[in-house]
């Protein structure tokens, strides 16, 4: 595990990245890619900035991938900061946007609340390196990142010059008036040639090149909503995060104890934690693990999961796991790693994680801090403890230690294979089933239907396996499994055999 295989990967999974940068043109407006939803207006007396632009990411980065949805709800994720700043004040920042994602909390349909579209399962922390949010911007169509209003506004202290819908401040003057980062945009594009910058030399870049931003403005603001910031201008690029989803899957049970996800990281001064809490299955139902939430601090993080039956630490040894997955974490940021295993109803069980990155490179472990949140911990004594290699054993919470760690576990209604009914937003019911030997079978009701197409096929990894056009549908898949079948306005989980 810990040797120079390990390190080796670790090089090697940046190489594509700087591959992909390498022949990258040099403009990208998302724009041209994809319908966006338009420019919101932020109410600005209520400082939720910050939510704005982590929907309008995750909104455009969801479409850019090919996963449907109408407008996310911005309002829903405000009402739904569960930090305890929202007693006083809604200003917030990426994190606060990850809080809420991972907690399966949404995002939502802006128009119908209950209507949760998906898991974001990537949730990614971009270096502020040019090259790097270029890549970031290809692969994910948008990245969240700081600013501050004077990079936005004109008058006193003003950089953004209307005429040209472009700006530049420059990190002495942000230094020499105490300009901080106070705002947060959306990046939706770039231009290594941009220079139609003020001709004041005081507020021009010494280059050309520019990132396309959506402000919170509105779409009378700039061209639709959207300035150009230069590449050397202050603060843009900091806090630069991906909101994401490879797949368009829902858990219907997420077992946690950390509302909050990481508000802070702990390190035993080793070079490899471990993990482990213990969760019960609700009573009455079967269930499947789908994914282990993992929150990661550097980057080529080895990781390593097991989910093993078990109530207490004792039970655990020498009991077989019911499921086993090792992978490696290019970018730090929260993670959904798929892994598949049985959780029996009302059955106790563990996920035990390993992280990893080096041999004598001191490792964080992310936890949160229970005087943040909104509700008191709600993690049972001997629930959660975290291993060194050297066998040194903490318990979480405990008075010395007032946090709880970051570790989540998604999870499915087992699904049988007899034939599945789905209906759609117009009524028309598609049918679903399974005649075993890796067979799938899909067909509507009504002949010659199509509102329900294209019809998409993803694995539980989320990549894709086929696109139907046509019904009726009879496929062989690649393997066994969980498959995820997506239509324009429905998604169902069934398992081929």
């Amino acid at each position: 595990m810990k040797s120079f295989f390990t390190l080796l990967l670790a090089v090697l999974t940046v190489l594509p990245v700087l591959a992909e940068t390498e022949t990258l043109p040099r403009k990208f407006d998302l724009r041209d890619s994809i319908d966006l939803y338009g420019a919101r207006t932020q109410d600005f007396t209520d400082m939720t900035c910050w939510a704005y632009a982590a929907t309008v990411a995750a909104e455009a980065s969801l479409a850019y991938r090919g996963i449907a949805h109408d407008s996310l709800s911005v309002r829903h994720m405000v009402d739904n900061n569960l930090y305890k700043t929202k007693e006083t004040t809604e200003k917030g920042n990426q994190f606060y946007a990850i809080s809420y994602f991972s907690r399966g909390d949404g995002p939502v349909m802006a128009n119908d609340e209950t209507k949760h579209v998906c898991d974001l399962n990537e949730m990614l922390l971009i270096p502020n390196k040019t090259d790097s949010i270029k890549w970031a911007i290809h692969k994910y169509g948008a990245v969240f990142s700081a600013a501050c209003t004077n990079q936005l506004r004109g008058g006193l202290l003003g950089y953004y010059n209307s005429d040209r819908n472009s700006s530049y401040l420059s990190a002495s003057d942000a230094e020499s008036y105490s300009i901080t980062a106070n705002h947060a945009v959306v990046i939706i594009g770039y231009d290594d040639d941009f220079d139609l910058f003020d001709d004041n030399p005081a507020y021009r870049p010494s280059s050309p090149g520019a990132w396309l931003v959506q402000n919170s403005n509105g779409p009378g603001w700039g061209d639709r909503g959207c300035a150009w910031l230069s590449y050397e201008s202050a603060f843009i690029g900091e806090q630069a995060t991906v909101f994401s989803a490879t797949r368009q899957a829902v858990a219907d049970t997420v077992f946690q104890y950390n509302d909050l996800n990481a508000t802070n990281y702990l390190s035993a001064g080793v070079d490899s934690l471990y993990s482990v809490t213990f969760f019960t299955s609700p009573d009455g139902e079967d269930l499947e693990s789908g994914y282990v939430g993992v929150d990661t601090r550097m980057a080529h993080t080895h990781i390593e999961i097991e989910i093993i039956p078990g109530s207490t630490l004792g039970e655990l040894n020498g009991v077989t796991p019911l499921a086993k997955k090792d992978t490696l974490l290019a970018l730090p940021g929260f993670h959904l790693i798929p892994i598949e295993a049985d959780l029996t109803a009302g059955g106790d069980f563990a996920v035990n994680v390993l992280q990893y990155i080096g041999k004598n490179i001191t490792v964080s472990i992310a936890t949160e801090d229970i005087a943040k949140r909104l509700r008191p911990s709600s993690t049972p004594s001997g629930k959660q403890y975290l291993f060194t290699d050297t066998g040194k054993l903490y318990e979480f919470p405990t008075s010395a230690r007032q946090r709880n760690l970051c570790q989540k576990l998604y999870a499915f209604k087992q699904q049988t294979t007899e034939e599945t009914e789905i209906e759609s937003d117009k009524g028309t019911p598609l049918h679903i089933w399974s005649s075993g030997n890796r067979n799938l079978n899909i067909e509507s009701a009504i002949p010659g239907e199509t509102s329900l197409l294209p019809i998409r096929i993803f694995n539980i990894a989320g990549q894709p396996i086929e696109t139907l056009r046509t019904l009726p549908a009879h496929i062989t898949v690649p393997q066994s499994g969980v498959y995820i079948i997506v239509t324009p306005t429905n998604a169902i989980r069934i398992l081929v055999p």
